[in-house]
C-alpha cells in the first residue's frame, strides 16, 4: 500500500521519467535484497575467509534487524534522494531508522563493485569503504535532522561524524555492495 501511495505521489507532482526510472530501479532492488535475505542464515560472523558471504549480524550486542527492516532503510533513504527538498520524508526516515530507547540511528551507504563508466572491477576492500563513507553520510544527515526539524534539504548539509558505528548487515547485489550501521547518536 505504501508504495502505491509513493508512485501517486510521484505522478501527482509531476516527475519527470528519469525520476520515474529512478523510483522503479529503487524498487527493484528492493525486491532483489528481500529475495537474497529470504535464503541466508539468520547470523554469519565475518571472517578473513567469509568475505562473500552475506553478514546478517556482525555483534551480538546490537538487536537484532530484520531484513524487512533494513530493506524499508534503504527505500526511505532512496525517495529522500529523488525528492531532496520533502521534509516530511526525512521525517517518516528519522522516526524508522532512530531508536529513541537504544539512541541507535541505522543507515544505509552502497559500494559500486564495477567501475560506472570502464565496468572494471573495483576491490571489495574499497567498495566497502566508500559505502562506509555513504553510510556515514546519513547519519550526519540523520543526526542533524532529529536536532533541527527535519532540516537541511538532502544535499545541502556540511558536517563531521565524530561517532563510530558497527556494521549490521552486509550484502552484495548485483554490482552493489550494501552495508548497514548502527550508530549510537545524540538527540536533544
Amino acid at each position: 500500500m505504501f508504495k502505491l501511495h509513493v508512485i501517486l505521489f510521484i505522478f501527482r507532482q509531476g516527475e519527470t521519467k528519469m525520476k520515474f526510472l529512478t523510483f522503479f530501479t529503487v524498487f527493484l532492488y528492493t525486491l532483489i535484497i528481500y529475495s537474497c535475505g529470504k535464503n541466508q542464515p539468520e547470523a554469519v560472523e565475518k571472517s578473513a575467509t567469509n568475505t562473500d558471504k552475506q553478514v546478517s549480524l556482525i555483534s551480538s550486542s546490537l538487536p537484532q534487524f530484520s531484513n524487512e527492516y533494513l530493506v524499508g532503510i534503504y527505500e526511505k533513504q532512496e525517495l529522500i534522494k529523488i525528492s531532496e527538498d520533502n521534509p516530511e520524508l526525512r521525517k517518516k526516515y528519522c522516526e524508522s531508522a532512530y531508536n529513541p530507547e537504544s539512541k541507535l540511528l541505522v543507515t544505509m551507504g552502497i559500494g559500486s563493485l564495477k567501475h560506472p563508466v570502464t565496468g572494471n572491477p573495483i576491490s571489495r576492500t574499497q567498495a566497502e569503504r566508500a559505502a562506509m563513507l555513504d553510510a556515514y553520510r546519513w547519519v550526519g544527515y540523520g543526526e542533524t535532522w532529529l536536532n533541527n526539524e527535519y532540516q537541511p534539504a538532502f544535499g545541502k548539509l556540511q558536517t563531521y561524524v565524530k561517532r563510530r558505528g558497527t556494521v549490521v548487515n552486509q550484502s552484495v547485489v548485483g554490482d552493489s555492495l550494501f552495508v548497514f550501521i548502527a550508530t549510537e547518536i545524540e538527540v536533544k
